[in-house]
C-alpha cells in the first residue's frame, strides 16, 4: 500500500497544488484563531461526509459542526461537499501524514 500512495503522491503533487494551499491556509488559521477548523475536515472526511457522526466524535451539536464546515470553505476555498475535492484532500492528508512520520 505504501508504494501505491507514493505513486500516487506524485500524481497528486501535479493536481495539488491548490489543496495544499487550503490545508496551509487551514493550519496557519488555525494556529492565528485557535480554533479547530483542520481537524473538523479531517474528521468530516474520516466519517464519509456524515456530518452527524463526525459531530459526535468531536462532541459538537451538529448545527456547530456544519458552521465548521462552512468556515473551511469560506477560509480556505475548499469545498467539503464535492466528492472529488473530497477524494484529493483525503488522498492529500493521508499522504502528507506519511511524509511527517517518515514512512514514505
Amino acid at each position: 500500500m505504501l508504494y501505491t500512495l507514493s505513486r500516487l503522491r506524485g500524481a497528486l503533487r501535479q493536481d495539488g497544488e491548490a489543496l495544499s494551499s487550503a490545508v496551509s491556509v487551514l493550519e496557519r488559521y488555525d494556529r492565528q484563531q485557535r480554533t479547530q477548523l483542520l481537524a473538523t475536515l479531517r474528521c468530516y472526511l474520516d466519517h464519509f461526509g456524515d456530518t452527524n457522526a463526525a459531530a459526535a466524535q468531536m462532541h459538537l451539536h451538529p448545527n456547530t459542526f456544519r458552521y465548521r464546515l462552512r468556515r473551511v470553505q469560506e477560509v480556505s476555498g475548499f469545498d467539503p461537499h464535492n466528492a472529488d475535492t473530497r477524494f484529493l484532500a483525503e488522498l492529500h492528508l493521508r499522504l502528507r501524514d506519511l511524509d511527517r512520520t517518515g514512512r514514505a
